[in-house]
């Protein structure tokens, strides 16, 4: 008798952990300048993600190891860039294509390099897919530097998302 009562439950129930979509490792390009508090570092850039879901934590790794907060704004499509080395700031139309801004604050140090992790984001989203029918689309994004670091050529920070999928991408 009990039988069917547990086999009910574990239909409505989810007994298996969520599916997880782990972003590959994309840089945050520099240009080498000493940047000041506020600007923007590097181009913008594209991070590959499923069409929708729920962003859970993001992580960054300095790999120039300078221990300073770096933030990083995600949109849901092409917005109006800010040149490198330039105060990040956007237009009123941008802000209605932002997600949401990941705030790297605390760093673990690695001896030569750091990682900083935003946990428990729960933030919803939705992008236009890559093409038709496709399940995977991409997020705009943006550095921005809330220090003064000067980041070396080939030591840009690296950025990877950690998404529940909406729907299954592989």
């Amino acid at each position: 008798m009990k039988g069917w009562f547990i086999q009910a439950i574990r239909q409505v129930v989810r007994t298996a952990p969520p599916r997880v979509y782990i972003s590959p490792w994309v840089s945050i390009g520099s240009d080498g300048d000493v940047l000041a508090n506020g600007d923007a570092i590097g181009r913008p850039f594209e991070i590959p993600v499923p069409v929708s879901g729920i962003i859970q934590s993001a992580t960054l790794l300095d790999r120039d190891d300078e221990n300073s907060q770096i933030d990083v704004a995600l949109f849901d499509s092409p917005f109006t860039a800010v040149a490198a080395n330039l105060v990040y700031a956007i237009s009123d139309e941008d802000g209605r294509r932002k997600i949401f801004q990941l705030n790297f604050t605390t760093f673990n140090d690695n001896v030569n390099s750091r990682d900083s992790s935003v946990e428990n984001i729960g933030k919803a989203y939705r992008v236009k897919p890559k093409s038709r029918g496709s399940k995977m689309g991409r997020m705009w994004c943006q550095g921005i530097t809330r220090a003064t670091p000067t980041i070396a050529l080939g030591s840009e920070p690296l950025l990877r998302l950690e998404i529940y999928p909406d729907e299954p991408v592989d």
